[in-house]
């Protein structure tokens, strides 16, 4: 079982009490992310659908239709890079993975950011703005594969020297507990043989002293043609 963090919050217990211990600061908050990231775009995604229940103004003129368009696209969209992100944080293979997961969710906020000033007036609805979008898919795109693409390099090419000697010290942990264990496991093996043998022993011990007892024969001593004096039954 994980040690509890060092760095315990509300959070980290939140998530360990119906979940499961964490390892590390990157399983909870990634799973956290994950799950802001998911309550955003399902409330983004409603309130855009609500929208085709009001009236629509023209856009210049703006008003809460627009308003409530506007965030129902700002909520899915920035939900979408911070549930990816989560799921690279609470499972980073590399470091080098984790940064480029907050470079591409950054990518994406700013083309969110060139979204709100460009909608509705400057917004076209039948293609959209190509810019906006192309930047916000590249975003996605470094997100979504720099947890698959970066563990396939080597460890020399992404693992800096801190993580060489953490991995190093994990790994030489590992190897210690499991040659422990596995020593336990021999002396415990050892014990059982030993105390069965000792139990067959002292069986046939006691058997035989009752063998003894229950027999009839009778010893008497008697004298040889030589004169000595010997046992028998």
């Amino acid at each position: 079982m994980s040690q509890p963090l060092k760095d315990a919050n509300a959070l980290v217990a939140v998530y360990s009490e119906p979940i499961t211990e964490p390892s590390t600061g990157g399983e909870v908050y990634g799973y956290w992310l994950f799950v802001v990231g998911l309550v955003a775009s399902v409330v983004g995604v409603a309130l855009f659908f609500y929208t085709a229940t009001l009236e629509q103004p023209p856009a210049a003129q703006g008003g809460t239709y627009w308003m409530l368009r506007e965030i129902g696209v700002v909520l899915p969209a920035g939900g979408v890079p911070v549930m990816l992100g989560g799921v690279a944080i609470r499972l980073p293979p590399r470091r080098v993975a984790t940064w480029l997961t907050l470079f591409g969710t950054v990518v994406c906020l700013g083309a969110l950011a060139w979204f709100l000033t460009v909608y509705p007036t400057a917004w076209s609805t039948a293609s959209g703005e190509p810019s906006v979008i192309g930047l916000y898919t590249a975003g996605l795109v470094v997100i979504a594969l720099s947890p698959v693409f970066i563990p396939m390099l080597s460890r020399a090419e992404t693992e800096t020297e801190s993580e060489r000697i953490a991995r190093e010290q994990r790994e030489a942990t590992f190897a210690a507990t499991e040659a422990r264990f596995e020593r336990a496991e021999q002396a415990r093996d050892e014990a059982r043989i030993e105390r069965d043998e000792g139990e067959g022993t002292a069986d046939a011990a006691a058997a035989e002293v009752a063998s003894i007892r229950q027999s009839k024969a009778r010893f008497e001593l008697f004298a040889d043609r030589s004169d000595e004096h010997r046992w028998r039954v």
